[in-house]
């Protein structure tokens, strides 16, 4: 059976499993989930398991959940027990890490690290499972290669990967792989250009400045490249240049080219490192240099000689080989100097040809309408690299030819493909998020959820919103002229009405050009407009809501600005005047109970769903109970809060008393030392 085929009964198997899976979802978590063992545990629980906040969620104590799972967790061994053991613990483990402390998670990296499992005749779900709990606790890219290596080379073979897999491992399948241990390092490719045509031609490298700086941390990232002997594109940190000028070049014949990288950072971070060189000219429209148009220095062979420059402990560090083309997207912030690529290169093209393949595609919509995430947008940070960018070009299209599928992204997860898939297709990525923009123009605030529970006094809709910061910063620092594209093209849908994704995108860009006056002016103009009127004219005050609770915020556009929730309640409620329809005086009214929230008015935003409850479709009545526990859970939350503050104070202040305490007794003070030891019992409760 070829691999194709393989594929696609698998992805018939897949579609089949699933809809059993979707039924077995809809029950409710187990009552007797405390009784269940470790195994029965681990698989009952792992259906709840969502993706977009890396935690369990569902209709049951999450905490008391997550909990029991590290509990459970920790009671194995992870140095001595079977490998049969991996596919509970990895579950167990992915559902209760929150629960776990760094002591506990460096003991578990070190447990995994020290393993040396053999493979043969295992399943390959043994493999994956430890593979993946050792990505979970960030074990060392060369650690888990070998550990992907051994399951191949122990007989493992290409249609034993799960087909969502095969990104993930290709990543890893690189035989003695060697990363760059240093944040700061140089490149240096040399050799000879040929081209096909004469005429002029213009060279060009990647269009995103990535570099910046920000208190601690900073990223900086220069490119030039020089033909003949003269540097025709020089690109700093402080003017990025990404074009040269014509130069004129006969066809056939070489010509000497260099292109030099320097990269100088306290920490490489997701989707910004980047080395691509494209070329236009005679019949040639833009498109990464083909690797045969390249020759080494001596001539003999196609590519580039790199040299590949780090220090490690002080000392000068350099590997030299030769690359195809410059083609690379380092959006993992691995960069990878060595290795045996065969089996990558293998995976990496199974991976095309199947999930890019119309079976695979369809697969990800059910019968009832459900979408699954396509496997290259989990982690699209690691998907990205390793492609090329034409690969990274198609993919975005087969997601614009098919949007439905963005409708399975939250706004984190968009932002996280636009940031990884831009390098060498800038303006889809843009389109893509545009797209997806537009397929939730009128996108609702929640109330928070998983790891935004516990920032839930830092301000209102984090989870969106702080995407939507994070969006800002791509389009505005690093490739400006995609904020431009984005209020021309994709803040005013069809109808005249607001693209709220776009407009909170728009805010923080203004915002953190120190100009939110400008954005201010805009949403006031289009208020002005005396013929948008009714649901149309709500967004936009939704917008400027927007804008004047981030006014007082910071400028850094690195530092997420925190709102003041109650600053545009008026503009709020007069959007629920102007709007017509009744769910969407619904949906603004979840705005304003959610900002009360945020500012701890816990039974006000009760009040006020209540109040809504006569707005609500009828298949929606379900969701204000939900709202209404987050509250509860929130409230409780405060309360913690407050009352372990209100322990902190107190035993700081017995502290300051216990030390005058000593001091009074040192000096034979007893009248003082009475006064302290009463005000001690009394603040201890005696």
């Amino acid at each position: 059976m070829s691999l194709l085929n393989y594929y696609k009964l698998f992805s018939i198997l897949f579609t089949f499993l699933l809809m059993l899976a979707n039924n077995a979802f809809a029950q409710t978590f187990p009552q007797n989930w405390e009784q269940l063992s470790a195994s029965d545990f681990a698989y009952a629980v792992d259906p709840f398991y969502d993706p977009t906040i890396k935690g369990t969620a569902g209709d049951f104590d999450e905490e008391a959940v997550r909990q029991h799972a590290a509990n459970l967790f920790l009671q194995f061994d992870l140095e001595s027990m079977p490998v049969s053991d991996f596919p509970v613990v990895y579950r167990l483990y992915r559902s209760g890490w929150w629960n776990l402390n760094e002591e506990q998670t460096s003991a578990i990296r070190t447990a995994l690290s020290s393993r040396q499992d053999v493979w043969t005749g295992r399943p390959y779900e043994e493999s994956l499972s430890k593979v993946m709990l050792m990505d979970w606790v960030d074990v060392p890219f060369e650690r888990m290669s070998e550990e992907v290596i051994n399951f191949f080379d122990a007989g493992g073979q290409f249609e034993n990967v799960w087909p969502d897999d095969l990104q993930d491992y290709a990543r890893l399948a690189i035989r003695n792989p060697q990363v760059i241990p240093a944040d700061d390092f140089t490149v240096q490719w040399r050799g000879e250009v040929i081209p096909p045509q004469t005429g002029q031609y213009k060279f060009l490298i990647g269009s995103v400045n990535a570099s910046h700086t920000d208190l601690d941390y900073s990223f900086a990232e220069s490119m030039s490249v020089s033909i003949n002997g003269e540097e025709v594109i020089s690109a700093t940190p402080t003017q990025w240049t990404s074009s040269s000028g014509d130069i004129q070049l006969t066809a056939g014949q070489a010509v000497p080219i260099q292109v030099d990288l320097t990269v100088k950072s306290t920490g490489i971070p997701h989707s910004v490192l980047h080395a691509l060189l494209f070329w236009e000219g005679p019949g040639i429209s833009k498109t990464i240099i083909p690797t045969e148009r390249f020759i080494v220095p001596g001539g003999g062979t196609t590519g580039l000689q790199a040299t590949y420059t780090w220090q490690n402990q002080g000392q000068d560090e350099s590997i030299v080989r030769v690359d195809k083309n410059l083609d690379f997207a380092w959006t993992s912030g691995e960069v990878k100097v060595a290795g045996e690529m065969t089996l990558h290169d293998q995976l990496v093209a199974n991976a095309w040809q199947y999930q890019t393949s119309t079976s695979f595609l369809d697969s990800l919509v059910d019968e009832n309408g459900k979408i699954r995430m396509h496997s290259w947008t989990i982690d699209p940070h690691f998907s990205a690299q390793n492609m090329t960018s034409s690969q990274r070009q198609s993919f975005l299209e087969i997601l614009l030819s098919r949007p439905e599928l963005l409708d399975a992204f939250s706004a984190f997860r968009m932002m996280y493909v636009y940031k990884s898939y831009r390098f060498g297709a800038e303006d889809v990525a843009l389109d893509v998020f545009g797209t997806w923009a537009h397929r939730h123009a009128n996108l609702e605030p929640d109330f928070p959820l998983g790891p935004f529970l516990y920032k839930s006094n830092q301000g209102v809709d984090l989870e969106n919103r702080e995407a939507f910061f994070h969006m800002a910063s791509p389009v505005t620092q690093e490739l400006p002229a995609h904020a431009d594209r984005l209020q021309d093209e994709f803040l005013e849908m069809p109808d005249g009405s607001c693209c709220l994704p776009v407009a909170y995108t728009l805010g923080y860009s203004y915002l953190s050009r120190n100009n939110l006056t400008a954005w201010t002016e805009l949403l006031e103009n289009k208020l002005a407009n005396e013929s948008l009127t009714g649901d149309q004219r709500a967004g936009w005050l939704i917008a400027r809501a927007h804008a004047h609770e981030i006014r007082l915020s910071t400028r850094n556009p690195f530092v997420m600005p925190h709102s003041r929730p109650l600053d545009a309640r008026d503009l709020l409620e007069t959007a629920i005047l102007e709007a017509e329809d009744p769910e969407l005086k619904f949906i603004l009214n979840k705005h304003i109970a959610i900002r009360l929230t945020a500012a701890g008015l816990f039974d006000e935003a009760r009040s006020i769903l209540d109040e809504a409850t006569n707005l609500a479709p009828v298949e929606r009545l379900g969701e204000i109970a939900t709202w209404k526990a987050s509250i509860d859970k929130l409230e409780a939350l405060q309360m913690e809060r407050q009352t372990s503050q209100a322990a902190t104070a107190n035993q700081a202040y017995v502290e300051k008393l216990q030390a005058r305490l000593v001091k009074a007794q040192a000096r034979g003070d007893d009248v003082a030392v009475q006064r302290y030891q009463a005000l001690i019992s009394a603040a201890q409760g005696e």
